[in-house]
């Protein structure tokens, strides 16, 4: 198969179970996920009480954004329909197995939106969707908008998040750079126009920060009615950025409704 620039494997394992596509949030690349391939081989393991616990091999498959990292001369999808009729056909050489999906706020929207679109093509679904810190697409994202700020309340508005070092926010030459992929990134959040269509056939599962002050417990649980499956929900401690600090046990949670959605479809 011929490499993709849509596409980052930190570890390929050809022999394993289930693939997860990994989708990034707002103003970050694809490298994010790096980490997620060497705890998967201490975290795919389902440790429900309802089933045997087994182990599961799960490849991580980081979804490479033009606009970032490698791909920084693109331009940045500013649309998220425009962004998944251009990627789609880049992802479906890579549905040969199972498949997941996992998605971090922006990134939850997107693979949403591609979700949907397998659908409507009558291509493959994955197991289950795993959406995180990104309230229900039907919620409407509330205004002022964010992408419209100017600079200085843009970055302000960075500090509030967190997880971004303050010399990173002071690096001008940097920020020339990042703003504008950042910009991109939260008009396909803020913009995001919500087409009514039937619930999806597969589980979805929710993740969310305690601490997150821009996405609420309700907002999530709201995802509920976007599936005719299972739905759970789990929060971590942390904000809106919680997952750099939670990544085995979100793995964790993904291995356990993998080995769920796996015995509900045998």
């Amino acid at each position: 198969m011929i490499p993709s620039p849509w596409i980052l494997f930190p570890q390929p394992n050809p022999q394993a179970d289930v693939r997860l596509f990994c989708f990034s949030h707002a103003g970050a690349g694809a490298s994010i996920f790096r980490p997620w391939a060497a705890l998967t081989a201490s975290t795919a393991k389902s440790t429900d009480t309802d089933i045997e616990a087994t182990e599961i091999a799960i490849e991580v498959c980081a979804v490479q954004r033009p606009g970032r990292e490698n791909r920084l001369s693109e331009t940045p999808y500013r649309n998220v329909t425009a962004l998944v009729h251009q990627m789609h056909p880049q992802l479906l050489p890579y549905l040969d197995r199972p498949f997941v999906c996992f998605g971090h706020s922006v990134g939850a929207l997107i693979c949403f939106e591609w979700v949907r679109h397998l659908q409507q093509q009558l291509g493959p679904l994955p197991l289950a969707l795993f959406v995180s810190s990104r309230q229900a697409p039907q919620i409407p994202v509330a205004l002022p908008w964010t992408h419209t700020l100017s600079r200085n309340d843009l970055l302000s508005e960075l500090r509030s998040y967190g997880g971004t070092p303050e010399a990173v926010l002071k690096s001008r030459d940097f920020m020339d750079l990042y703003l504008p992929i950042l910009r991109a990134d939260l008009a396909i959040h803020e913009a995001y126009a919500y087409s009514p269509a039937e619930p999806l056939p597969i589980p979805i599962s929710a993740f969310g920060g305690l601490q997150d002050s821009k996405v609420s417990k309700a907002s999530l649980e709201a995802w509920t009615q976007q599936t005719t499956q299972d739905f759970r929900l789990r929060l971590f401690p942390g904000g809106h950025l919680f997952i750099k600090d939670s990544a085995a046990g979100i793995l964790q949670a993904i291995a356990q409704d993998i080995s769920l959605a796996q015995v509900a479809q045998s």
